[in-house]
């Protein structure tokens, strides 16, 4: 019986997402620790967790069972899918984990800071084949587009941030155009987060937007037809015999 939703989180990995645009924290963390503080809201639907760089991993089936993609929300770590954005390829993933789903919504939630750089699938292919699965994708991208500096750790000199050839700081890039054409072909919604607050919010109105349908129990009263049948087999047999008495009274010996 199809109830409820399906959501796949899809959260990128990536290092860019190490950039401090949310300090204290960077952008990996307030994506992890906002994603669970949505799934507490989400009680009644079924949850996976994929991770993406350049390579797109499953990190947990959709499941009822929150407790487990929390767990693997926590231990979600920079670079475990690859360096890259494939964008495209994560979409695809997603699909794969909502191919079977009878539920009566199904979603993904893209979670990103870069553009797309990796991967053999095009995005808007994916995306088209989610359209052809009825799956809606919410997408966030979260920093500014003016970038942050990404912070690397050197064994010697500790923590310093990646530079060009020219010493110039490197920023990361940012680009919404495609998470926007994403959003509106499968009729969700695209949302920038650059800081931890506006993060907090966009999973509140993804919360309301996609209200789960939950199918309640309907009673049906059972009347029990055993005692009448009982009953009407009962009157047919005294009738029967009554209708035999009455015959033998009758004959003359």
């Amino acid at each position: 019986t199809k109830k409820g939703i399906d959501i796949v989180a899809i959260l990128d990995t990536s290092k860019s997402m190490t950039a401090e645009d949310f300090k204290p924290k960077n952008r990996m963390a307030v994506a992890k620790d906002t994603l669970k503080e949505f799934i507490k809201k989400r009680k009644n639907d079924r949850l996976g967790l994929i991770a993406f760089g350049s390579d797109a991993i499953t990190k947990a089936p959709i499941t009822y069972d929150h407790s487990i993609i929390n767990h693997h929300i926590s231990n979600l770590s920079i670079g475990e899918a690859g360096d890259g954005t494939a964008i495209g390829l994560a979409i695809a993933t997603g699909i794969n984990r909502l191919n079977q789903s009878l539920a009566k919504s199904k979603i993904m939630i893209l979670i990103t800071d870069g553009v797309n750089t990796a991967g053999q699938i095009d995005p808007i292919s994916a995306t088209k084949i989610a359209i052809k699965k009825g799956i809606k994708i919410y997408c966030i991208g979260i920093g500014t587009k003016e970038g942050a500096p990404i912070p690397i750790h050197h064994q010697t000199y500790g923590k310093r941030y990646a530079r060009h050839p020219n010493g110039q700081l490197i920023l990361t890039t940012f680009d919404d155009t495609i998470l926007k054409k994403i959003a509106s072909m499968t009729n969700a919604r695209y949302f920038n987060a650059t800081n931890t607050s506006e993060l907090k919010d966009v999973y509140k109105e993804i919360n309301e937007l996609e209200k789960s349908i939950v199918e309640t129990s309907k009673s049906v009263e059972i009347i029990e037809l055993f005692p009448f049948i009982i009953a009407v087999i009962a009157s047919l047999f005294l009738i029967k015999e009554a209708i035999a008495i009455r015959r033998l009274t009758g004959v003359k010996t």
